[in-house]
């Protein structure tokens, strides 16, 4: 039986394992037969709690625990599309099942740290420990992530590193020597391989510290507890918010350069046609970077309004 002033409900997760996967990425899952039977099946969670009505109902729970797994699905989608670069070389039966048991690892891990996730989570929201603590915790989380964060340089980096790589390209051609353009090529292809590993590893933590401030904003903004509400409108205020959406857009923009130009590069095609949209694009990436450093910096300075809340309700 519920406590008082609560209900017992049905929290559950069901999520489409390519939930966060590129288009392409998807449309491999979805051709392979083999592939497909991997990541047919949602990947599901539920349990049994109980949570003021008032605040929450079924339908609310699962939006939340949709939100609450993103980074883990976004970690599946990354190792698929990995895995998926692989697959053209995969052409024996046994390079065939190595492959599918890599992607069935990746899936199993994903699957074991959501089940944790959600598990912790829920204990957290039934703990008793009241709406104010839960708050609290949710907003340490997102001060946790920003400790140490730092992309200075990222935008410039990265776009002038496409930059060198086309500029000697284009030495090579004129050249007319097909051995210093096939040279040029390849190492371009690592230089901008290098660089999306880079972005993966750092670029996409910030990223994904935006989005998470974002949603924590969202979830605060209306609190019962006004430092609390406060907290939450400051993240959702005007000049925060958009700095925080144009550092989500910018960082998709470069993934999506990077990767462009690395298929073009990987098929030999880079030419004296696309080869200056390639430049303008990555000039533009450089461009980035002054908006990308204030939007950080303006994330650091909610630290400071935290650790008063946090101070006032200990």
């Amino acid at each position: 039986m519920a406590a008082d002033g609560t209900k017992t409900m049905n929290a559950k997760l069901s999520v489409k394992p390519e939930k966060e996967m590129k288009t392409d990425t998807k449309t491999w899952v979805m051709n392979d037969k083999d592939v497909k039977k991997i990541f047919s099946k949602p990947i599901v969670y539920q349990e049994k709690i109980d949570l003021n009505p008032k605040k929450w109902n079924e339908g609310k729970l699962a939006k939340a625990m949709e939100a609450l797994v993103r980074t883990e699905m976004q970690l599946l989608a990354n190792r698929v599309s990995d895995i998926k670069k692989k697959a053209p070389d995969a052409k024996s039966p046994k390079e065939h099942k190595t492959l599918l048991k890599s992607l069935e690892d990746a899936l199993n891990d994903v699957v074991d740290r959501i089940q944790d996730k959600c598990s912790e989570a829920l204990d957290e929201l039934a703990s008793g420990k009241g709406e104010a603590q839960a708050g609290i915790a949710m907003g340490k989380k997102a001060m946790a992530k920003l400790k140490g964060l730092s992309i200075s340089k990222l935008f410039i980096g990265h776009g002038q590193t496409g930059l060198d790589s086309i500029s000697k390209w284009a030495t090579a051609e004129k050249s007319g020597d097909e051995k210093k353009v096939a040279k040029a090529t390849s190492a371009a292809q690592k230089d901008i391989d290098d660089a999306l590993k880079s972005l993966k590893e750092t670029g996409k933590d910030a990223q994904n510290i935006a989005k998470y401030l974002l949603d924590t904003g969202k979830k605060l903004k209306g609190h019962d507890n006004g430092q609390l509400a406060a907290f939450g409108l400051s993240i959702m205020k005007k000049d925060m918010h958009s700095q925080l959406q144009k550092l989500d857009a910018d960082m998709d923009k470069l993934e999506d350069v990077l990767t462009t130009y690395s298929d073009v590069l990987s098929k030999g095609k880079l030419d004296a046609t696309n080869a200056p949209g390639f430049k303008k694009d990555f000039e533009t990436i450089k461009s980035y970077q002054k908006s990308a450093d204030a939007a950080v910096a303006a994330m650091k300075t909610l630290e400071t309004q935290f650790k008063k809340i946090e101070k006032d309700l200990k």
